[in-house]
């Protein structure tokens, strides 16, 4: 598994705008829609592992499994510190686990002892899925080498506006100075986004009329 670090921003559509007007064209546009999964008893929610078949433009399919935050200097909300194991799968495979026809061992991922011994044999059902219009852009200059500005239309309705920034090695804390300081010069008080797009989606999930929680 490789460790993904990530900062997360909550903006309003006024402040998403005024991002995208300050970045200019982004360097890529990509419409994702990321269905996520658990076992019929939700163990690896219970576990804290996030399952996500995410689909790019409609044909690239990645499976991502996502392990508990780790701990460190960053662990708090909007500061995302996880292992994660992507691969990227055939349609025939995603296909399967969109029916709910496929089991965690049967995905070809790399898989913890402990996760495989409690729920590989379990059936996968899917929870919802959140389409995504993601901005990514490649800085030349400023406090980031690359930064993703998210819209993400959740099942109910709902819209939300992200920034993600991931970051390598130890550089996080002078990454962070510098988005915060970035973000004040245009007028927007930074706010962690402390959900991930999963606990949003069994957030929606949960409440009255939106069905209930797998």
């Amino acid at each position: 598994m490789a460790v993904e670090q990530e900062f997360r921003f909550a903006l309003s559509e006024e402040e998403a705008a005024l991002l995208l007007d300050t970045l200019g064209a982004p360097q890529r546009t990509i419409h994702q829609e990321s269905h996520y999964f658990d076992t019929r008893d939700g163990c690896l929610r219970a576990h804290l592992y996030g399952l996500r078949l995410r689909i790019e433009d409609r044909a690239r399919r990645v499976l991502t499994l996502k392990g508990p935050p780790l701990a460190g200097p960053f662990g708090r909300p909007g500061v995302d510190r996880r292992e994660e194991t992507e691969i990227e799968v055939a349609f025939a495979v995603a296909a399967r686990l969109l029916r709910g026809e496929s089991r965690l061992d049967d995905l070809g991922l790399a898989l913890p002892a402990e996760l495989a011994r409690e729920a590989g044999r379990e059936p996968l059902v899917p929870l919802g899925a959140v389409i995504t219009l993601r901005r990514r852009f490649r800085m030349s200059a400023g406090p980031a080498h690359e930064m993703e500005l998210d819209e993400a239309l959740f099942p109910d309705g709902s819209r939300f506006h992200d920034l993600e920034v991931e970051w390598q090695g130890a550089e996080g804390s002078k990454m962070e100075s510098d988005l915060h300081s970035f973000l004040r010069r245009l007028g927007i008080e930074p706010r962690p986004q402390p959900l991930t797009k999963l606990a949003r989606l069994m957030e929606h999930r949960a409440r009255p009329g939106n069905g209930r929680t797998a």
